[in-house]
Protein backbone atom coordinates (compact mmCIF):
# COMPACT_ATOMS: atom_id res chain seq x y z
CA UNK A 1 0.00 0.00 0.00
CA UNK A 2 1.17 3.38 -0.84
CA UNK A 3 0.34 4.72 2.83
CA UNK A 4 2.11 1.86 4.57
CA UNK A 5 5.47 3.34 4.68
CA UNK A 6 3.84 6.61 6.38
CA UNK A 7 2.27 5.03 9.00
CA UNK A 8 5.60 2.93 9.63
CA UNK A 9 7.78 6.00 9.84
CA UNK A 10 4.48 7.63 12.62
CA UNK A 11 4.74 3.98 14.42
CA UNK A 12 8.54 4.31 14.73
CA UNK A 13 8.87 7.59 15.68
CA UNK A 14 6.19 7.10 18.12
CA UNK A 15 8.18 4.32 19.66
CA UNK A 16 11.10 5.91 19.69
CA UNK A 17 9.75 9.26 21.61
CA UNK A 18 8.50 6.57 24.01
CA UNK A 19 11.81 4.63 24.78
CA UNK A 20 13.42 7.71 25.06
CA UNK A 21 11.33 9.12 27.69
CA UNK A 22 11.85 5.60 29.38
CA UNK A 23 15.51 6.03 29.63
CA UNK A 24 14.78 9.55 30.85
CA UNK A 25 12.75 7.84 33.98
CA UNK A 26 15.52 5.72 35.04
CA UNK A 27 16.58 1.87 34.52
CA UNK A 28 14.07 -1.05 34.19
CA UNK A 29 11.46 1.15 32.82
CA UNK A 30 8.11 0.36 30.27
CA UNK A 31 6.52 3.41 28.54
CA UNK A 32 3.26 3.18 26.32
CA UNK A 33 3.06 5.14 23.81
CA UNK A 34 -0.15 7.95 24.17
CA UNK A 35 -1.54 9.65 21.13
Amino acid sequence: PAHGGAKLQSLLRNADEALYRAKRQGRDRVVPYAA
